[in-house]
């Protein structure tokens, strides 16, 4: 489906960002996509969605610097906050109906 221009706009900030910071953040926009497409046109409830999508998940990105780095905590905050900016701009690129707040 094509997007309106002002989400196309904000889909390309959003890539420009995973691309900057963790190229990754574009698997898990798909993802989500899927899962609101799923929910929306799929006939099954949210819960089942994520399911299918999330089964094989690993340690959360912002988690996985050195246990032992000097700087961990630092590094740790660095990358929220860039989850936080990309979730910011994802948010804005898929419009996200209400019902899908829990999952963004």
């Amino acid at each position: 489906a094509e997007m309106p221009p002002e989400r196309r706009r904000h889909w390309l900030r959003f890539r420009e960002h995973a691309r900057k910071y963790h190229e990754a953040f574009i698997l898990a926009a798909l993802a989500i996509a899927q899962i609101i497409c799923d929910v929306l046109h799929g006939q099954v409830g949210l819960p089942e969605a994520i399911d299918r999508l999330c089964c094989y998940h690993g340690a959360p990105w912002q988690e996985l610097p050195p246990q032992d780095a000097d700087d961990r905590p630092r590094r740790v905050q660095g990358r929220l906050r860039k989850l936080e900016r990309s979730l910011e701009l994802l948010r804005a690129a898929l419009g996200a109906p209400g019902d899908f707040e829990e999952l963004l």
